[in-house]
């Protein structure tokens, strides 16, 4: 009876499909043993005195047992393989595309710092304006040229910030006319300041690039040559008064009725009034300097 409990319970235990059930564990009773042997109760653990006691089945084997769990253990052993293999290879490129994708950030961000450097600390005034001609960027040499801070700048007609008030139709003309292509995109013009100050100004500009369907954006680098442009007046209107004074002195010269005559350090005539030219027998003055 005992056994047959033993039986029973045991059954309702284990998987008999794994485990057969009905017979000593040879392992359980040696560890038995040995439990027993480092108590003292027993003098030796060596399981070789109690072999015959242990029922050693037949090696037979249960072939459609051992597919009917090999089988499907491989089917899904291969599936989460199969899972395995494509989530590595999706990872890979995740991160392959991850790791470019930082590459690209990292560069696009140094970029915008060189141009963010490049456009805050430029000497020339640096605008943006769009095609509606409005000043979308404005750096901190724009605002000490025309005296209008970027906030102040910022969404207002270029126009009105840097043309006198006369030139402003004109000076508007031009700027559609530098979006269609038609204009120069370098020029001198006449600007203001906030002040009304008139300003010399030597203009470049060049269309920002920008993606299909983007509104188009100018970028105009503008130098103030004011100071040169008086320097180059102030030398225009000194050649001309001396070109005035010597036209008016060949005149005073050439009137006179005494002989008048330039020689160089070579002792050669380089210029001679009507008078000396016929006294020394001469109808006109460059037969004389031949």
């Amino acid at each position: 009876q005992h056994l047959e409990y033993d039986s029973r319970v045991t059954l309702e235990l284990v998987d008999p499909l794994l485990v057969e059930v009905g017979h000593s564990n040879a392992d359980r009773w040696t560890r038995i043993m040995e439990a027993y042997a480092q108590a003292g109760v027993l003098k030796s653990a060596d399981p070789a005195p109690f072999a015959p006691l242990f029922y050693h089945p037949p090696t037979t084997y249960n072939l459609q047992k051992i597919l009917s769990i090999a089988l499907p253990a491989l089917g899904i052993a291969a599936m989460f393989a199969l899972f395995a293999a494509v989530v590595y290879r999706k990872n890979g490129q995740l991160g392959s595309t991850l790791a470019q994708s930082r590459i690209i950030q990292e560069a696009l961000r140094k970029s915008e710092q060189r141009q963010s450097v490049l456009f805050e600390r430029n000497p020339a005034a640096v605008v943006v304006w769009n095609e509606a001609l409005e000043v979308i960027d404005w750096n901190a040499a724009a605002t000490r040229m025309f005296g209008w801070t970027r906030d102040e700048a910022l969404g207002r007609p270029l126009v009105d910030l840097v043309a006198p008030q006369p030139q402003r139709p004109a000076f508007e003309q031009m700027l559609r006319q530098l979006l269609s292509g038609q204009a120069n995109n370098q020029s001198v013009d006449e600007c203001c300041n906030k002040d009304g100050q008139r300003l010399i100004i030597q203009c470049f500009n060049a269309e920002i690039p920008t993606l299909p369907g983007q509104a188009r954006e100018i970028i105009s680098l503008l130098m103030d040559i004011t100071a040169q442009h008086a320097a180059e007046q102030e030398v225009r209107r000194a050649r001309a008064d001396a070109e005035e004074t010597r036209e008016s002195i060949t005149r005073l010269f050439n009137a006179s009725s005494a002989g008048h005559m330039i020689l160089n350090d070579q002792v050669q005539i380089v210029w001679a009034n009507t008078t000396m030219a016929q006294l020394f027998g001469f109808g006109e003055v460059a037969e004389l300097l031949r």
